[in-house]
């Protein structure tokens, strides 16, 4: 009681006489407000003291080694700060998990599109609107106004855009219904890149902003797009029938390129054999001659 009426600053039961207070504590019914103890220690400590039930108080032994003679962390603390520890530590491990996921996801889908032998040009590329607009949402409209393609740097850790302006099409539909397919698995990969912390630093903030202009998010335009070819292309999203139409898409990319790009410059890309003899085509930061 001394403790409680420290912490309380007042006599337990304050105007009751001896008999009284014996009635009150030999009440099944008998409870204590202790919610005006700002102290955890000393609240938790005194709920456990303050029982009818004298099998279930503490020991004088027991109270010594409370937290609150002891100076650390009783059970609730304890449970308040490292159960919620151990939650954080279970989401932390979800995302890794997830994140892991998609990297493998990503990574399939990138050496899916590298895979073909055709590589007089570079294979992935995406396009963006020369406008701010909304046509690319639907089918009936994505072939209204012009884009511009941009290439991406082919870097085995994270696929990416030149810092080139990219390629004029001013009329899209012939080029889309036959690279279109392409362009759907690029978006695809580039919109799961997007989707991670550091995925989005490979992005130029302009872009990212221009596509802010356009879409709630930058994934979205990628998703949705990439949605709207594969319709335009009936199904060819599957890899079976990406399988047998990247040939010709690429044939269509390279046409393109010879009279939009007769200098070969590929949005300043560099073509270049890895250690495994696989042809990439890099940007300058991501380009090492031997």
């Amino acid at each position: 009681m001394i403790l409680y009426e420290t912490y309380v600053g007042q006599i337990f039961p304050d105007g009751f006489q001896d008999d009284e207070i014996l009635a009150q504590l030999a009440d099944s019914s008998f409870s204590i407000d202790l919610e005006g103890i700002r102290n955890t220690q000393a609240r938790h400590l005194l709920s456990k003291i303050l029982v009818v039930n004298a099998a279930l108080r503490p020991t004088c032994h027991d109270i010594l080694k409370s937290a609150f003679f002891q100076s650390g962390l009783d059970t609730r603390q304890y449970d308040q700060q490292f159960g919620g520890f151990a939650n954080l530590t279970q989401t932390v491990n979800k995302v890794l998990e997830n994140t892991e996921t998609l990297l493998a996801g990503m990574d399939a889908l990138r050496r899916q599109i590298l895979e073909c032998t055709e590589v007089n040009v570079p294979r992935l590329f995406i396009v963006i609107p020369e406008s701010p607009t909304t046509a690319w949402k639907k089918l009936t409209t994505i072939g209204k106004g012009s884009y511009r393609l941009h290439l991406l740097c082919e870097d085995d850790e994270c696929p990416h855009l030149s810092d080139h302006p990219g390629y004029l099409i001013e009329d899209p539909t012939p080029f889309f219904r036959k690279a279109g397919p392409i362009i759907s698995f690029t978006c695809k990969l580039l919109g799961q890149i997007a989707s991670t912390v550091a995925g989005v630093g490979k992005i130029p903030v302009s872009v990212i902003t221009y596509l802010d202009s356009m879409a709630t998010r930058p994934t979205e335009y990628f998703t949705t797009i990439s949605k709207v070819l594969d319709e335009l292309n009936e199904g060819t999203s599957t890899v079976q029938e990406f399988k047998r139409v990247q040939g010709p898409g690429l044939r269509e990319l390279e046409a393109f390129l010879n009279s939009n790009d007769p200098a070969h410059t590929f949005g300043n890309l560099y073509k270049t054999v890895n250690n495994n003899g696989e042809v990439r085509y890099l940007c300058r930061n991501h380009y090492h001659p031997e």
